[in-house]
């Protein structure tokens, strides 16, 4: 026996040799061994899961002696990495794969082991404070708050809303000024939507708003100390509110503060009056006064009683209360003039505009309020003369001056503060800034896109108004305004901006689960819709590795041997450096068909019940068949083979299914008998259009308005589809001086809102929605708005329309 070590791998001859004591020799024949290479062997270790932001920890090892001729390697993702790889790597999952090279002692080996490494996002964090604070504040009507919101933690956007309606956004500090001029709990959220490498989170504060102001009282007419012959006495004061006031109540005494009456009436609006009867029982000195109250049970009376006397034996004339004219300047709008005028008791009244010269009666239906009108009159100052006397005879007078100038209406002029023209932002809103000047209140009609925005009514002179323009798309955006004073429109100068978002990028080719039959010159087609395109880039392993590409134009680029591929496009504008990425997966199986799915497209919508189920294959050989899979009948399982399929040219298969969730994929088996499969898409049928239901206005409703004072009106409604829907509505009225106007809304997630108007008229409501798979539905309402009744002015009035 002999032994021998530490030989390599290969074939050895060997002879035996011997001879005896005396010199003989001789040998055996030549025979041969031979040496087998050896499976070489290795592990991974690493630590896993990790959350992002910790650095990977993972090794390949190996033990093999007589391995110096080896080359081992670390890939993650197909990707080659320093062994250990100590990245830090986003959120995902990440396949690790040890190889090694063959060598003189032991054969090649593509898995000596594998490892799973999976990255959780890491938690975001944000923060809120309400004026500095971290939680809840409580203010007054009228109080403007501080809200600040920062991301303490993340990367991207944080959002801010108020009640649910989004008032900034943007990466942060995020700081608003917000004005809250109604009672009430206001749900103020940043919100930080989830991101590759961080999870969602939201913070929650309260603006608690409170009205602790109380209503002001002006006791008018009769005035303090008046004598009345007549028992009957109509009692005027007026009052105001912060808020809104709800009703007022006439309380009258005698002179031992006995209560004699009351009488109420409810108030709306921040301003109103009230002029209250009570008819006295005796002759006496009586003590009136108001007890007003707000709608937040806020109430205030007169800080001191007036004195009233009523004898028989009266001698004391009424007083005279003018509401019409004011010392103001009129001017040809404004015609036909209304003069109006109250007593303090029932009589008679006239006026005279030239001194008493020409005295012209009054109308009254009720002896205390009387009213007259005059068409026209030429430019000048009067002094408008009310005379009145009561039952006894009593006579008293009172004036006012005022102006009347008819000289040619000029236009109302606007300016257009901002944004400025050709300006750009990375939002998806901008603040609408524009000033408007007229001497009499003009109605304002903001144009975005060519289509009105709002609708502000009421507008005095050099009053600056803005409009917060929201959801808006990225690209150019015109705007313009409108305003008429009822006789002169202006038109201002049209503007346009420019929205820079997160870039629109779509991959066209690879084609989403397709299989390739090579891994060399894959063509990378893609599309980008950004405003200041700067730079595009992809990667086949999560970030790790990113490629640019020129000029962002198409590219071709390899892969290392067969399996799944997932490749991430990226691209950012040079605005405000915002990316915008797709990401598509695709199958290489070598020497195999080429199957290019072309439609349906992955995780697309569509209203028809008919799809065509296109595909493209390739290959060196013939291709015998092609079959469709699918879940089209509950199971996922062969559907439809169709044989020798045109290659290189589109195939169709075609199905009538119903509404739902289908998968498919498609698998081609070659002259060579192998067969290339697909990975699935997914595609949803949705023939059903949204259900729409106008709840309130109601069809064929009636509004009323006080002069001067904005109605909002509720805009409640339901929308039922199985798939997510966006609505908005439309609003068709008058408005005079300019006419028709539509007013179109969005309400991107179909929520219920509100129209707010100042002008009466016939309004014509339209609300449509539409879902994913573009079926589409509308509800419709018409309702009208008037002026409150006995509003001064209600009677002879014209018509117009209101915003949303």
């Amino acid at each position: 026996n002999a032994t021998l070590r530490d030989l390599a791998a290969g074939t050895y001859n060997y002879r035996w040799y011997a001879n005896d004591t005396l010199g003989n020799l001789n040998n055996s024949e030549t025979g041969s061994y031979t040496i087998n290479k050896a499976v070489p062997s290795g592990t991974i270790t690493g630590t896993t899961p990790i959350t992002y932001g910790t650095a990977a920890d993972v090794q390949g090892s190996e033990n093999n002696n007589g391995d110096a001729d080896l080359s081992y390697a670390l890939y993650r993702n197909n990707v080659s990495v320093s062994n250990p790889d100590t990245s830090v790597l986003g959120a995902g999952t990440y396949t690790y794969v040890y190889n090694t090279t063959g060598g003189q002692n032991y054969t090649s080996n593509s898995s000596l082991d594998e490892f799973t490494l999976t990255v959780n996002p890491a938690q975001s964090k944000l923060n809120l404070t309400l004026d500095g604070n971290a939680g809840n504040v409580t203010v007054s009507v009228g109080a403007t708050v501080n809200i600040t919101a920062y991301r303490l933690q993340g990367e991207g956007q944080i959002k801010l809303y108020n009640n649910g309606s989004l008032i900034n956004q943007g990466d942060g500090p995020l700081e608003n000024l917000t004005t809250f001029d109604a009672v009430g709990v206001y749900n103020i959220t940043v919100v930080y939507e989830a991101t590759q490498n961080y999870t969602s989170s939201s913070e929650t504060h309260f603006v608690i708003v409170n009205d602790t102001t109380a209503p002001r009282v002006a006791l008018l007419n009769p005035p303090n100390a008046s004598v009345v012959g007549s028992a009957v006495v109509h009692f005027y004061a007026e009052f105001a509110d912060d808020v809104s006031l709800a009703n007022a109540t006439l309380y009258v005494w005698n002179s031992t503060r006995g209560l004699v009456g009351t009488n109420f009436t409810s108030l709306t609006g921040s301003q109103n009056a009230s002029n209250l009867s009570i008819s006295l029982p005796y002759e006496d000195t009586f003590f009136w006064n108001y007890l007003v109250m707000d709608i937040n049970a806020n109430s205030a009376m007169n800080e001191s009683n007036f004195t009233l006397t009523f004898s028989t034996a009266d001698t004391q004339p009424p007083s005279i209360t003018i509401h019409s004219p004011k010392n103001i300047t009129y001017h040809a709008s404004d015609f036909p003039l209304l003069f109006n005028v109250s007593l303090s008791e029932q009589g008679n009244a006239w006026y005279s505009l030239d001194g008493g010269a020409t005295n012209i009666t009054m109308s009254s239906a009720d002896g205390v309020h009387f009213n007259a009108s005059n068409d026209a009159m030429a430019s000048g100052q009067y002094t408008f003369i009310a005379y009145g006397n009561d039952s006894a005879g009593n006579e008293n007078s009172t004036s006012v001056t005022f102006s009347v100038v008819l000289e040619q209406n000029l236009p109302p002029t606007i300016v257009l503060n901002s944004p400025a023209n050709a300006s750009a932002t990375t939002e998806n809103f901008v603040i609408l800034n524009a000033t408007v000047f007229d001497e009499t209140n003009t109605t304002v009609i903001f144009y975005g896109n060519g289509k009105a925005l709002e609708v502000f009514s009421n507008v005095q002179n050099s009053t600056t108004l803005l409009l917060n323009w929201t959801s808006l798309s990225t690209g150019e955006h015109e705007w313009y305004v409108v305003a008429s004073d009822g006789e002169m429109n202006s038109t201002s100068e049209t503007r346009v901006f420019y929205i820079s978002s997160e870039p629109v990028v779509r991959i066209a080719s690879p084609s989403y689960a397709s299989v390739y039959r090579s891994n060399l010159s894959l063509s990378l087609n893609f599309s980008v819709n950004a405003l200041q395109l700067d730079s595009c880039w992809y990667t086949l392993d999560g970030g790790q590795t990113n490629v640019t590409l020129a000029s962002c134009s198409n590219s071709s680029f390899n892969v290392s041997g067969n399996g799944r591929f997932v490749l991430e496009l990226f691209a950012n504008e040079s605005l405000g450096g915002v990316v915008g990425s797709d990401s598509t997966e695709f199958f290489v199986a070598l020497n195999r068909t080429t199957i290019l799915l072309q439609s349906p497209e992955h995780e697309s919508f569509t209203n028809s019940t008919f799809v065509d189920f296109i595909f493209i294959p390739n290959d060196d050989v013939q291709v015998e068949n092609c079959s469709l899979y699918g879940d089209f009948g509950g199971s996922y399982k062969l559907n439809t083979t169709i044989l020798s399929p045109q290659l290189g040219a589109e195939n169709n298969i075609s199905l009538e299914l119903t509404d739902g969730n289908y998968t498919w994929a498609i698998s081609c088996v070659n002259s060579e008998n192998e067969t290339s499969f697909t990975g699935n898409r997914t595609f949803i049928i949705d023939s059903v259009p949204p259900e729409v239901d106008i709840s309130s206005p109601q069809n064929g409703n009636t509004y009323d308005v006080s002069p001067g004072q904005q109605l909002a009106i509720p805009l409640t409604f339901t929308v039922q589809d199985t798939t997510r829907t966006t609505c908005k509505y439309t609003l068709n009225f008058t408005i005079l001086g300019i006419g028709d106007v539509s007013l179109s809304v969005p309400l991107p997630d179909c929520s219920s809102s509100q129209i707010e108007t100042s002008i009466p008229g016939s309004y014509v409501l339209v609300l449509s929605a539409q879902d994913q798979a573009s079926n589409s539905n509308s509800g419709e309402s018409q309702f009208s708005v008037q002026f409150s009744s006995g509003s001064p002015g209600s009677s002879g009035s014209s018509g117009g329309g209101g915003g949303g």
